[in-house]
């Protein structure tokens, strides 16, 4: 090769490489720019209190800062909807980018229109994206156990008022028939003037109690419960001996859980085996260590037979075991066992129903902040 051509070859290998560390250099300022605008996105999350509604407008000076166009944001809220949108989303250069995140009965989906059609523009307005849905889905998952509190709250104190407000209604029913003439001293009067002084002290704890619950029910708020070890055998033995009965129990096993809850889960499936003329026979612990969890199966026998939608609707908020209004229901002890992160559920099987109770299990030193004393 001729010498005279070296410098030309090193002048354009030395441009080639003042090319390509541009490039990476640009590169590099716009990732570190959406990295910036991601950790922003996060703490713009967390300043609004990880909330869905407002997190969205709080985003969109940030989105727009780093380049996007527009934002469309569609909510789906226990079957309402609604939407919003920031900027222009009609720019035909534009390209949408989709995101969503959804939990049962509430969703988020939403667009940003971007100009960015290829290359690594397009990642970079993904990985916005994808930081928004983080957001959102954190959120939801937050609103939704809120009101799962809240609904489970209101249920247990609407179907307990209802004993009550039905007792004192048909207290209330007499007033009529013994204020018309309280001069009459029929028998009939004398009766009823005797019955209503009999009932009042009643009517009036009955009163009382309803105030008392409309009271707590309006302070309570979001449970902060910790979770503790509770070896559950003894722990069982003993919640059956407090309700009067003796229960043969099998297996053996140490889960996290709320005393509490798990007192007020026994005591649920307890009362309303009772309810539907049923008994609970047995209790079998089973630990499964692959899954990190205990499984306690409550086998109820039943006098008469029961169908899987029977058994499902013992689920359903609100739901009442006859037509009086007793029985509250299973409602609030699966939402008693979803606080301790595990679950409730039920299948029917010959001659009763067997009842399914999943906690996680205990492991010293993996429960920061609770107690290791074992209940």
């Amino acid at each position: 090769m001729n010498a005279t051509w070296l410098p030309w070859i090193a002048g354009a290998s030395l441009i080639a490489g003042l090319v390509v560390l541009s490039v990476l250099a640009w590169l590099l300022r716009d990732v570190q720019r959406i990295e910036d605008a991601a950790e922003r996105l996060l703490q713009a999350n967390a300043a609004n209190d990880c909330d869905a509604h407002r997190f969205p407008a709080a985003a969109w000076p940030i989105l727009h800062a780093v380049g996007v166009k527009g934002m469309h944001v569609a909510w789906q809220w226990y079957g309402v909807r609604y939407e919003m949108g920031w900027g222009d989303t009609n720019r035909p250069r534009t390209v949408a980018i989709p995101f969503s995140a959804q939990v049962p009965n509430l969703s988020v989906h939403g667009t940003l229109w971007v100009p960015w059609a290829k290359g690594e523009r397009r990642y970079f307005a993904k990985r916005l994206a994808d930081t928004l849905q983080l957001c959102l889905l954190l959120d939801l998952w937050r609103t939704a156990a809120a009101t799962e509190t809240g609904f489970a709250l209101w249920s247990r104190t609407a179907t307990l008022l209802l004993h009550d407000v039905k007792n004192l209604a048909q207290f209330v029913l007499y007033l009529p028939v013994t204020l018309e003439s309280p001069d009459d001293a029929s028998s009939d009067r004398r009766s009823a003037h005797r019955m209503l002084a009999a009932a009042l002290p009643a009517a009036t704890e009955r009163a009382t109690r309803i105030l008392s619950r409309l009271t707590h029910w309006s302070e309570t708020t979001q449970a902060t419960d910790v979770l503790h070890p509770i070896a559950l055998t003894p722990f069982l033995e003993a919640e059956c001996a407090r309700l009067g009965g003796c229960v043969p129990i099998e297996g053996e096993a140490i889960v996290a859980a709320v005393p509490e809850r798990l007192r007020e889960i026994v005591q649920e499936l307890w009362e309303n085996s009772e309810r539907h003329q049923g008994t609970l026979t047995r209790i079998a612990v089973r630990r499964d260590d692959a899954a990190h969890r205990a499984e306690v199966a409550f086998a109820v026998a039943v006098s008469e037979p029961v169908t899987p939608q029977h058994v499902a609707r013992w689920f359903q908020p609100f739901f009442s075991g006859d037509g009086q209004g007793s029985g509250l229901g299973l409602f609030q002890a699966q939402w008693a066992a979803r606080a301790c992160h595990g679950d409730l559920t039920a299948r029917v099987e010959e001659g009763g129903v067997v009842f399914l109770l999943t906690l996680p299990l205990y492991e010293k030193g993996d429960r920061p902040g609770s107690s290791d004393r074992i209940e």
